[in-house]
């Protein structure tokens, strides 16, 4: 099928960050290795990127911890972004939701490889992310910001994230595509 039928091409992927730490400290005593983080966390932003129409990025953090088999307990962070360009005949809204959905399940499906790539040597690896339905990811992410907006927006002071906890917890609020604005010249740290 050619580009112009209304299909996302992937142009490039970045991983901006892969962190791995293992604790292999169980070995020697059952009760001195952390306890790894409970489940999955995942966030996503989708933004424009500077001077490429027709193009979003979809920047994804993947967080959580791993125990395997033997007692040792290995923690990663991992942040990538991948570049899509979109059919000229589409509105931005419908590009950012197919690149949600549909890129978004691609990025993951790349940083599930990545981490076992990097963790398949590893005492107590390889690390091998969940399976997902992405589109539910998507669903719960959404649904917990337009809920934490409409809170907002009666005036009541700010919930902690922590009242409604979640293995598919957003702990930054993701930019909606359809409001999305360019990036600014200037990154903050």
């Amino acid at each position: 099928m050619s580009h112009d039928m209304g299909i996302i091409q992937l142009r490039d992927v970045y991983l901006a960050k892969m962190h791995v730490a293992g604790d292999a400290r169980a070995l020697a005593n059952k009760n001195t290795a952390p306890k790894p983080p409970d489940g999955l966390a995942i966030r996503y932003d989708v933004f424009i990127p500077f001077d490429l129409p027709h193009h979003l990025v979809i920047r994804l953090e993947v967080r959580g911890g791993w125990r395997s088999s033997v007692p040792v307990t290995i923690q990663y962070d991992v942040i990538a972004e991948a570049l899509f360009e979109y059919p000229k005949h589409w509105d931005l809204k419908l590009a950012g939701r197919v690149v949600r959905l549909q890129g978004g399940s691609m990025l993951y499906g790349i940083v599930r490889g990545y981490l076992l790539a990097a963790t398949g040597g590893c005492l107590g690896g390889p690390v091998r992310l969940e399976t997902v339905n992405w589109s539910d990811v998507v669903e719960t992410i959404e649904a917990k910001q337009a809920a934490r907006a409409a809170h907002e927006a009666t005036g009541a002071p700010k919930r902690p994230d922590s009242d409604t906890p979640s293995p598919l917890a957003d702990k930054k609020k993701p930019v909606r595509v359809d409001t999305a604005k360019r990036p600014s010249a200037k990154r903050k740290s």
